[in-house]
């Protein structure tokens, strides 16, 4: 493959991206504004630092993978970075509304950009659904806080 290929597809993975950002950020918008008055107001709070991460892949129960997700502040958005294995690392941005984290992530293999909206349950514990750009089924995840 060319130098020009791989420069064409990262760009368009970056594009592909980025569109998926927006369309996301934009209906979980539009979905809290129609729901402002009837969610329940939950009192936990979001941690910020380092989850222990457990998952499991589409049509999966049991767990497939094991991982750390780092959640800093930013702004009034959140970043996300995941180290999944030893080999797979994710970076997204997120936005809390009431109790949900809606993300929008990057795969740096180039491989996959995809959504996970993350329910805050507890202090500390956040329970997710995961889902490829494209793909028709989902994945669970399971964040526990370690440290800051």
């Amino acid at each position: 493959m060319s130098i020009i290929t791989n420069k064409t597809n990262i760009c368009w993975s970056i594009k592909k991206f980025m569109f998926m950002c927006m369309i996301f950020f934009l209906s979980s918008r539009l979905l809290s504004a129609n729901e402002a008055d009837i969610s329940p107001k939950i009192s936990f709070e979001l941690l910020t630092g380092v989850y222990s991460l457990k998952g499991s892949n589409p049509n999966s129960d049991r767990i497939n993978y094991r991982g750390e997700v780092e959640i800093q502040k930013h702004g009034s958005n959140y970043m996300l970075i995941w180290k999944i294995g030893r080999q797979q690392t994710q970076v997204g941005i997120g936005i809390l509304n009431d109790h949900v984290l809606s993300v929008a992530f990057y795969d740096l293999s180039g491989n996959a950009t995809g959504a996970v909206s993350y329910s805050l349950i507890e202090d500390g514990k956040l329970e997710g659904l995961w889902a490829i750009f494209g793909s028709e089924t989902y994945g669970k995840e399971y964040l526990t806080f370690n440290r800051s």
